[in-house]
């Protein structure tokens, strides 16, 4: 599929409505939050050289930050920053949000955490040279694509290129991560267990909340506000026509945590039976890979179908922010690929 031509942001008046410059507000004041976390990291590293923290572990991420792996948030901070600038500024500091909350996984030790930064640095310089530059190329593609009428297949076939790019993101984090997880001993193996347990029950306890209408007028809501961004603002009457296409995405909140707590449960497991560095890999494959390519089977022509009522419902202007945020992530791709 041809790129896009470039296209300058003089080239469409952005609209604002007062719906998108609130969140637009609310944006900038989240970034600038992350922004001072970040900056607090630092100031622990700094600290840290000079002998004043234990254990070469610093304060930052604040106690109740929820814990996460490391690939999922990169994975974040490249896909889901607010702005081209942020992209920049989040991938070139994605250490400072990413080692801690590996570290936080389990007790390691101080080998167990060089070995994390190591193979963290190792993997992001890769990622720079390999990846950037395809998922530039893919963005460009998917610009081009942008138009009232999308041409018939081209959906199937970006969420085809996209799930080999994801793929090929994942591959060479495997074998890394199930390196360190396999050093670990009986007492490590039990505190990775009462940290899932904790995240376990969060998510159940986010659950019982609301119901489960409740939580599907949320993922609407936040689904039409992600467009509402990319689009430069939309309109009421776009907002409820485009909410029933919305619902018959599929939403399975419930079956994510059951099938989550099976897989850690079955991680877990393989690691206190000392299983081959490959089983687990092979175990991690099933969940981020073969798992998400299952999920894109069940819910793609879902999703298809309500990008093409989205690509009709919106007009010109609003079609060509689209283009421009999608190449403006590309230049940044760019840009982010060839720095040292």
């Amino acid at each position: 599929m041809p790129c896009a031509p470039e296209i300058t942001l003089s080239s469409a008046p952005e609209r604002k409505t007062p719906r998108a410059a609130y969140l637009g507000r609310v944006r900038w004041a989240v970034w600038k939050r992350e922004f001072l976390w970040l900056e607090r990291g630092r100031s622990d590293r700094e600290a840290n050289r000079c002998g004043a923290l234990p254990n070469g572990v610093g304060s930052w991420p604040p106690e109740g930050r929820r814990k996460g792996r490391w690939i999922a948030v990169l994975v974040a901070v490249v896909a889901l920053a607010s702005g081209c600038n942020a992209l920049q500024f989040g991938y070139n500091h994605a250490r400072w949000a990413v080692v801690p909350k590996l570290k936080k996984v389990a007790d390691f030790n101080s080998a167990q955490r060089a070995q994390i930064d190591q193979e963290f640095a190792r993997y992001m310089d890769w990622h720079r040279r390999a990846m950037l530059p395809e998922y530039a190329k893919l963005l460009r593609q998917l610009a081009a694509t942008v138009s009232a009428e999308i041409p018939a297949g081209a959906l199937q076939a970006q969420r085809a290129a996209w799930l080999d790019a994801w793929e090929a993101t994942m591959q060479p984090a495997l074998a890394p991560m199930a390196d360190v997880l396999g050093g670990l001993d009986d007492g490590q193996l039990a505190s990775m267990q009462a940290n899932f347990a904790d995240e376990d029950a969060d998510g159940r306890d986010e659950l019982r909340k609301k119901t489960r209408e409740e939580r599907l007028k949320k993922r609407d809501a936040q689904v039409l506000d992600l467009l509402d961004e990319w689009a430069g603002g939309l309109t009421k009457p776009q907002r409820a026509a485009l909410q029933p296409w919305v619902r018959k995405m599929p939403w399975q909140d419930e079956r994510w945590l059951d099938e989550r707590k099976q897989m850690r449960d079955d991680l877990l497991a393989r690691l206190r039976a000392h299983e081959a560095t490959d089983r687990i890999v092979a175990a991690f494959r099933a969940w981020f890979v073969d798992r998400r390519r299952r999920l894109d089977a069940d819910g793609g022509p879902a999703f298809d179908a309500f990008v093409h009522a989205a690509a009709r419902t919106l007009d010109g202007v609003q079609r060509q922010h689209v283009r421009e945020k999608l190449l403006g992530y590309a230049k940044d791709c760019e840009v982010l690929a060839r720095q040292p």
